[in-house]
């Protein structure tokens, strides 16, 4: 992880010596930096209070933040980040601790609440040059450059520790020296993985029908990477490809393909995103479909999660074979995600969709294709160690579709149906980009009409490698 690297090298968070630090110790453990007898007097006497009350001292905000520390030096990044979070509950509002919070959110993946952590000590005469150098480390993370060249030049500018500037400018000489080869080619990433799985309905067949079960393969990659810019103002190129081949039934074997192109751009608080996506479809081997997307999103940070909407306009070039699919769809929805302690989080989304396509006319018969669908949804993600993620998906699905049915020349209700999806991923790192996943969905779908109710159960393990 990079901030290991910082941690060990001089290169990365500074820490610095003399005025706020004491000793050469990191000043993540400035709070328990003391040069003066009364200092130690002070700890000696807490550490008397911690062995005579030890219930009083669960909640001192001092004692917590220092078992932070202590946290945080062990390796323990999570209980860390727990611990500062009850000092600040607890009603500490230090320097100290928003630097050492920023520092463990950082260590932590957490990029977010770091950079807010960091932006609250841009006011403080001691810290600011500090908290700006590490703001340009976590936009660098953030595949930010022009926004981390914005922080370390000021730093440069205006830091008065000669160890900082000198920290500074070699973070912008590195940043120049990458740019000819290494600033493009970082800002890539994308995964691969390759599974085999069972599903015990492969045609959705009602459940007065018997239901068939398959064996299948699968295989995934994704890819994403800026081919001007950053995510501060840049062009981002995308791609997915998925192939499903199940063993006996080779007329459901399905394919997917896309590829997108969008602007990034960020306007105050909000990062923007404009841009089109281009999907092809088949199934059983033959073309299904074909799309042209046009969506936007704007997302940012919610406190310490993410709040994000987005809309999108879809019209749908059906092939011949799978002409009822013909027309086009729309969609907006709106999400949140934060964090419930560390190692914890939660997400809640809602989506609207519209549909008008062309229908299914066949003889006597007719049938709408033609959906207004909301969508809920709520994510639970738990990190049970450090090698072992849990991620859950439970979704409510309301469909209404816009025509009446018509069977045998019988005018009836216009179909309404509610679906209910849950589906978990357990995650198993083997290596520092490869992992093993295990991931299982059940789905339940209810319909006015009995013969549309059907039953799902889907179970898979695979390989996957990240870049």
């Amino acid at each position: 992880m990079l901030f290991q690297l910082f941690i060990k090298s001089p290169e990365g968070f500074f820490y610095g010596t003399g005025d706020g630090c004491c000793m050469g110790r990191p000043f993540l453990s400035i709070a328990r930096c003391g040069g003066s007898k009364a200092a130690l007097r002070g700890l000696l006497a807490l550490a008397w209070l911690t062995l005579a009350l030890p219930l009083a001292a669960e909640t001192d905000p001092e004692v917590l933040m220092n078992q932070g520390i202590d946290a945080h030096e062990a390796g323990a990044t999570d209980q860390a980040i727990g611990f500062f979070e009850q000092a600040r509950e607890a009603g500490l509002n230090s320097d100290a601790l928003h630097y050492n919070m920023g520092v463990a959110y950082y260590r932590a993946g957490r990029l977010a609440p770091a950079a807010q952590s960091f932006e609250r000590l841009l006011a403080s005469a001691q810290l600011a040059h500090l908290a700006r150098y590490n703001l340009g480390l976590v936009a660098l993370a953030e595949n930010a450059p022009g926004r981390a060249r914005e922080h370390f030049q000021q730093v440069l500018n205006e830091a008065g520790q000669d160890r900082l500037r000198t920290l500074a400018g070699r973070q912008l000489e590195r940043m120049e020296g990458d740019k000819p080869s290494l600033a493009v080619a970082a800002d890539w990433q994308g995964a691969l993985s390759l599974a085999a799985g069972f599903e015990d309905n492969v045609e959705l067949a009602s459940d007065r029908a018997l239901a068939q079960g398959d064996a299948f393969g699968e295989l995934f990659g994704v890819g994403s990477g800026y081919l001007a810019g950053d995510a501060d103002a840049g062009w981002l190129l995308s791609g997915l490809f998925i192939h499903r081949q199940f063993r006996r039934s080779p007329q459901i074997r399905q394919s997917q393909m896309r590829a997108g192109l969008a602007r990034d751009q960020r306007a105050g608080g909000w990062l923007l995103r404009l841009g089109v996506e281009v999907d092809h479809a088949r199934l059983g081997g033959d073309p299904q479909d074909s799309q042209f997307r046009l969506q936007g999103r704007a997302q940012r940070p919610l406190g310490a999660g993410r709040w994000q909407v987005q809309a999108s306009a879809t019209p749908n070039n059906a092939s011949s074979r799978f002409g009822e699919y013909d027309g086009q769809q729309w969609v907006a929805g709106t999400a949140v995600s934060f964090p419930l302690r560390p190692g914890m989080a939660v997400g809640l989304g809602y989506r609207y969709e519209a549909n008008r396509r062309e229908d299914l006319q066949w003889e006597q018969d007719f049938f709408s294709i033609s959906p207004r669908r909301h969508r809920l949804q709520t994510r639970f993600d738990l990190s049970l160690g450090q090698h072992l993620q849990l991620f859950n998906t439970l979704e409510y699905r309301l469909s209404q579709f816009r025509d009446r049915e018509q069977r045998e020349g019988e005018t009836l209700s216009a179909r309404r149906e509610q679906q209910w999806r849950l589906q978990s991923r357990l995650e198993r790192s083997l290596a520092q980009d490869t992992l093993l996943f295990i991931s299982a969905q059940w789905e339940r779908n209810q319909a006015n009409f009995r013969d549309r109710d059907y039953r799902r159960l889907e179970a898979l393990v695979g390989l996957e490698w990240r870049y």
